[in-house]
């Protein structure tokens, strides 16, 4: 069986590099492989578990990471946590802004009638 590019590109890495890769990019490769010697359900299969398996450990290191931050004093500090409260901040104005637009907008049609 011919291995593609990528896989040779991945054998061809030093260790330093394969530690860099990101979880996805493994993923992706593990489900590339796969593809090429399962039917098409097993396939599904694995990409649901996969799938799943990515969302899991992404849920528990936020919480790891959060609980890090939290227990040496010093949640306040981490940036990402930061710039995704701020974010989420912001989106929840942006909603909020809408909705009290289209409600001001309800209540001048309102009182015009």
């Amino acid at each position: 069986m011919r291995r593609d590019q990528r896989f040779r590109n991945f054998i061809l890495m030093n260790e330093g590099q394969k530690d860099a890769m990101t979880c996805d990019q493994v993923f992706a490769m593990y489900l590339r492989e796969v593809s090429k010697r399962v039917n098409e359900g097993f396939y599904k299969t694995c990409l649901r578990f996969v799938l799943l398996y990515r969302e899991c450990l992404n849920e528990y290191g936020w919480l790891k990471r959060r609980d890090h931050y939290q227990k040496a004093g010093c949640l306040h500090q981490d940036e990402i946590i930061n710039k995704l409260k701020a974010d989420e901040e912001r989106e929840e104005e942006k909603i909020n802004g809408v909705k009290s637009e289209k409600t001001e907008k309800k209540h001048q049609h309102n009182k015009e009638e």
